[in-house]
């Protein structure tokens, strides 16, 4: 089963915490148990579990990820976005979680990240629960513009 699931980024360099919203879909959808691949098949993102208690968290992250590779160093990609490339390697383009009780069976403090390392002209991601959540971009014809991404859950 494939379910979409809309998220929006809105800028460079931002985590945004979708476990709320696949949760939402996991009870929409009566899924109870399981397991979860989420992966995102965008080259500029990434997928992550960290904890979502306090912000700051992921503010040092990016702040870390900032420092160890800049936007602009010594790369040979003609697009300009080598860091954005970088750093969603670094982090990983999927996660694997267990559905128990209808829910991302997840630590007290844990919460699934999406990380965007680029600004968004992304107009379609894919993303899948095991099932499966898989994200295949579709680039939009102005890299500047604001166009919503979406996740897709497969149970």
């Amino acid at each position: 089963m494939y379910l979409e699931l809309a998220v929006e980024t809105t800028g460079r360099e931002q985590c945004l915490n979708i476990t709320p919203r696949l949760n939402e879909l996991l009870a929409e959808n009566k899924v109870k148990d399981g397991c979860c691949t989420v992966f995102v098949s965008h080259t500029t993102a990434a997928v992550t579990v960290n904890e979502d208690a306090d912000p700051a968290v992921m503010e040092d992250l990016l702040h870390f990820l900032q420092n160890m590779v800049p936007l602009r160093g010594d790369y040979r990609h003609a697009e300009g976005n080598s860091d954005a490339h970088i750093k969603a390697a670094l982090l990983g383009c999927s996660l694997h979680l267990i559905i128990r009780g209808g829910y991302l069976d997840l630590g007290t403090w844990q919460g699934v990240f999406l990380a965007e390392f680029e600004t968004c002209f992304i107009s379609c991601r894919t993303w899948s629960p095991c099932g499966a959540i898989t994200a295949t971009p579709r680039a939009t014809a102005m890299p500047t513009s604001r166009q919503p991404c979406w996740a897709v859950l497969c149970t």
